[in-house]
């Protein structure tokens, strides 16, 4: 592993070296992991930097994942940072979780924003409620549909009440309705919490007629 980490290094295309670290990460023992993160954040491209991150975040131990934090917070690309910030957050202590959630509410770009509250919503339930609102506030339609799957995608029973679910609902209503449909398998467990099973047997009714009406 020591003369694999080495070659990796001295590969000069910067999308095959971050490609090189990915694969090598869980293979890495730990005392080559502070070697790996230094070469990752060596990196030039930003958008590399976040793939090699990404491969490297699961295999950390807890005194590296300070590092690899501020690695993320230096990408000025925001999908970059957004795609690194959702990669690190399972593995963030909960003293970590704050600096990153600073860092994604500093992103710009409401899309990668979402991406990177997403990540952290499993581990901050709190936070549901604001990454739904810059959802909202996406303008396309596409990006805002897959913001609100990415989304709908991490709810649990736990951490959504009525008024969450409201939101959602009329969230989702802005859709079209191809969109609208895509998401409706990720809301089953929450519609049977609400409305139990013969709730979910109007939602498939209501489904089929639709189907039926726009044939």
């Amino acid at each position: 592993m020591p003369e694999a980490l080495e070659t990796a290094k001295t590969i000069g295309d910067e999308s095959t070296r971050a490609w090189a670290l990915e694969e090598l990460a869980p293979h890495l023992s730990p005392n080559l992991l502070p070697e790996a993160l230094e070469t990752t954040r060596a990196i030039g491209s930003e958008k590399n930097r976040a793939i090699a991150l990404q491969g490297l975040a699961p295999h950390l131990l807890e005194n590296l994942l300070f590092e690899a934090l501020e690695a993320a917070r230096a990408i000025d690309d925001e999908s970059a940072l957004a795609l690194a910030l959702e990669e690190l957050a399972p593995h963030l202590p909960t003293n970590l979780l704050p600096e990153a959630l600073e860092a994604a509410r500093a992103i710009e770009d409401k899309f990668a924003c979402v991406l990177a509250l997403q990540g952290l919503a499993p581990h901050l339930p709190e936070i549901l409620p604001e990454a739904l609102e810059t959802a909202r506030a996406i303008g396309n339609e596409s990006a805002r549909a897959r913001a609100l799957q990415g989304l709908i995608s991490q709810l649990t029973l736990i951490n959504v009440d009525q008024s969450i679910a409201n939101k959602i609902i009329h969230d989702l209503a802005t859709l079209n309705r191809p969109h609208f449909l895509q998401n409706i398998p990720n809301l089953v467990p929450l519609i049977i919490k609400l409305g139990g099973v013969e709730a979910l047997r109007e939602v498939a009714q209501a489904i089929i007629d639709i189907c039926r009406w726009w044939k």
